[in-house]
Parts: structure tokens; sequence; C-alpha cells
């Protein structure tokens, strides 16, 4: 238990907490506290559903994105350990299918490469991830995905957080131990680490797809701190899980270490990511290479305190309220006090979010060309398919008589278009409706004979967009 003291300081941030989350519109909340090694604290507000009322508690289930990304490093880590394969591994040894004619093989892509985020492979998260916050390409593109997604920087040139990559690492570990990635994890002793609740047949499958509960996740930070503990300096190596047991969790030290800086504007201190972790030297910006803002589960773990703080909640808010409670929380435990205003920050960050699609709206009325027009829109209409032969865009003309884009030919994927200028069309949407950023396509052409292709600007990483061909009618 926490001392009496650090205990009520935790407690006396309830009000604080409970305002952030209502600042944020986030309907539930659960906060868990790892100190000197030890659980000190548990809390859960709100509702994990909100028309039935049903409470926020220790077992209820979040997804929990990108911290998937740190358990499928440690399944490999076990592999590492086991003798199956090394952080050093070509990828393409053992997934032969992966293309021999690009920039991964001639750089012998390995293990380590593909969990720290140093394949120089564009972004291209709007390749999977669509409204609803539904996966719509099953995990057998995966490779065909990653063949086709463009290569904008050398490999190990630059850390490039790629979500896509960890499907590689899945698929690794699925062909080394035949198994599910994560098994391994589930099924060591003594200590029930997170199990894998996801589909394992959508892409993502590896690298943002885990259910897990604040039960769970305490009971993994405690066993990476039990880990940890034996190869940190001062350590007396002597093992500190209970007589007859031994941590699961192996190859630590290749984990945790450094393996590629991130480059933090302002940042003198390190900022580095190892596998599946980012590293931040304290004090210092947490920022991971995108847009952090947009983080909805939060773990935090100082390995020279034994202190972790987990935050998680069932929704994106109009902040990030979980991010600004684990810091709440560390300030206070830290030093006894929360130390900004937070609420004040929460208030103006979700007051800025409801007006961010406003902005896009302005910069594209700004950078618009007055006086254009279209072609016949009969000129637009068809089925775009990208190179990989995996993605279409269907463009038709919708009953209020104007253009829609629809992808992968699905209802509920379909956008109204507006003109914006020649052959160029906006499909940005309100606040309500579309949280994230406007994206607009352009029709080109090769020749005066009419449209041809369709190119989406969807990666900021690929300025030029990717190019559509139209496909011959039948």
């Amino acid at each position: 238990m926490a001392p009496p003291r650090q205990h009520a300081r935790l407690r006396d941030i309830t009000p604080l907490i409970e305002s952030l989350r209502k600042s944020s519109g986030a309907p539930g909340l659960a906060i868990g506290v790892i100190h000197r090694g030890k659980i000190v604290h548990e809390q859960y507000v709100g509702y994990r559903d909100v028309e039935n009322k049903a409470p926020v508690d220790e077992n209820t289930l979040f997804y929990v994105a990108s911290l998937n990304k740190s358990m499928t490093a440690t399944c490999v880590g076990i592999l590492v350990e086991d003798g199956e394969l090394g952080w050093d591994t070509p990828i393409h040894d053992i997934l032969p299918e992966l293309s021999k004619d690009s920039p991964l093989c001639l750089a012998k892509l390995n293990v380590a490469d593909v969990l720290s985020h140093r394949t120089g492979k564009a972004w291209a998260d709007a390749l999977y991830l669509e409204s609803g916050n539904r996966i719509l390409l099953p995990r057998k593109q995966s490779i065909p995905i990653i063949n086709h997604i463009p290569q904008v920087a050398p490999v190990r040139s630059k850390y490039m957080y790629n979500n896509h990559m960890y499907n590689l690492a899945g698929l690794v570990i699925e062909r080394s131990n035949a198994a599910l990635p994560y098994n391994i994890l589930s099924n060591r002793e003594p200590w029930e680490l997170p199990q894998c609740n996801a589909s394992s047949e959508t892409m993502m499958f590896a690298g943002q797809s885990v259910r897990t509960s604040m039960a769970e996740l305490l009971q993994y930070a405690t066993a990476y701190f039990e880990a940890a503990e034996k190869i940190s300096p001062h350590s007396d190596g002597k093992d500190k899980a209970p007589d007859g047991h031994k941590s699961p969790l192996m190859q630590i030290e290749g984990i945790l270490q450094p393996h590629i800086c991130r480059r933090v504007p302002g940042a003198l201190l390190e900022q580095t990511y190892g596998l599946g972790w980012n590293r931040t030297q304290l004090p210092g910006s947490l920022d991971f290479g995108w847009k952090s803002s947009l983080v909805d589960d939060f773990p935090r773990l100082g390995e020279k305190t034994g202190t972790a703080v987990v935050v998680l909640q069932n929704s994106l808010g109009l902040c990030d309220v979980a991010d600004l409670v684990s810091q709440a929380v560390v300030d206070t435990l830290m030093v006894g006090k929360p130390m900004r205003d937070y609420l004040d920050l929460a208030n103006r960050c979700a007051a800025k979010s409801v007006l961010r699609m406003d902005e896009v709206e302005a910069k594209l009325e700004q950078e618009g060309i007055l006086n254009t027009k279209p072609r016949e829109l009969e000129a637009y209409v068809g089925r775009y398919m990208n190179s990989a032969g995996n993605w279409f865009i269907d463009i038709c003309i919708s009953e209020s008589e104007g253009l829609q884009l629809r992808v992968l030919g699905l209802e509920e994927e379909t956008y109204e278009l507006r003109h914006y200028h020649y052959d160029t069309f906006a499909w940005n949407q309100s606040y309500d409706e579309m949280v994230k950023r406007a994206q607009y396509i352009r029709a080109g052409q090769k020749d005066c004979a009419g449209i041809t292709q369709l190119r989406w600007r969807h990666d900021r990483t690929v300025p030029e967009g990717e190019v559509f061909q139209r496909l011959n009618e039948a």
C-alpha cells in the first residue's frame, strides 16, 4: 500500500480528475499507479457503458492502441532468448514473400529495425483504418501493403513511426513459433500477462489491436520492473521474483535500450526509441513523432524510481485527458501536488479541438483557385485502383446529382465531394462528422482523352499523393 500521506494526496486530486474527464467528454477513466515497484493507487471514474450507467472497474477492457507494440516486442524477446531468432535476423529470411526488389531487402532489414521504427517506410495509416475505428483489410494483405507503401527515407536513417511494420513482427512470431502472436505471453506463468482479445484476421493484429484491463496492465508493468531490476546498475543481481518463479520477460536489456534517436524540437536530453517503448530523459517533453494529442491510453514507466502511471480512457475525447491526468498524478506522486493548471489546459485544448475542422476549411478556402469549373461529372465516374490491387475508390454521382467518394465500395464509407478547383475535389467535414484531418483528391490525366487516374494525399510523408488508376469499363 502507499504511505498514508501519499495515498491521501492522490485521493485529494479526485475532483480535478473528474473535472478533467468532464472537460474532455471522456465517459470513463481507469487510473493505476506503481511506485517503488509496488501498486500504490487505483482509481476508477465514470462509465464503461454510459447508457446502462455501468461503472469502470479494474476488469473493464480497453483498447490500449500502441501499447500493443511493447507486448509484441516482449514476445519477440522470448523467441530471441530461446534461440528461435536474433534481433539482427534478416526479416526476408523468415518472410521470403516480402519483395526482394526493395530497399528493405538490400539493407537486410532485421527484426530490431522493424520493432524500432527505422524502416524508412511511409506512414500510410489511411490504408487500413476508416470511420467507426474499423480495420477494412484482412491480415493476409499485410505483406502486399508493406510491399506497396513508398520508401521515403533510407533504412535506419531516421525514426519514422509505422504501424504497418509491426504486422511483420507479428508474422515473424507466428512463423517462428507456429502460434498466434500473444499465446507466448498469455501462457507464461507466474504472471498472468495481458490476454489478446483482438481478431487475428485483421491488419494491425500485432501493432494496436489488444484489449486489456487495468488489473492486467499493472501486473504487466510490475513484471517489467522486476525483470529490469536485475540489469539495473544499482542491482545486486538477485532475483526479486517470488521463490521458485522466473520472470517470463526475456531480453529486457535489448528491448529497453535505445535503438534510434527521436528528433524532438527543443530537446537536448535523450529522446530515443527502444523496441516498442519510447525513452525520454527527464526533464523532457514526451513526444511520439506523430500527433501525440491522439493518444487515448497512456502508460508511463519510470525505471529509476520504479514508477508506472497507467491511465486508460474509453473514447478519444476533445483533448488528451489521459496525458493530462497522468501528468497530474506524477506531479502529486513526486512533489505532493499538481504543478500546472491542468483544467485550464484541458478547457483550452477542448475549445481548440472543436475549431480544428473550421481551420482546415479556412486553409482550403485560402489555397483554392477561384473561378474554375470541373468537367462534366460523368467524366470522373469510375473505379480507381491502387497499384497493389487491394484498395480501390469508387467515384459515383449521388442522388443530389453531386459526386460521391466510396472507399472499397462500402455504403458506410461514402463521402460527399465538392468541387475545389479544376479537377480537384475536397471532402473535409465538420468536427462532429469527422474528427480528423481533411483529405482531398485530385483527378489526373495522361493525355487529353479524359480522366485516367485519381491522386489522393492521405500521407504527409508522401506530398505528391498516391495515384489510383482508373479501371477500364467492362
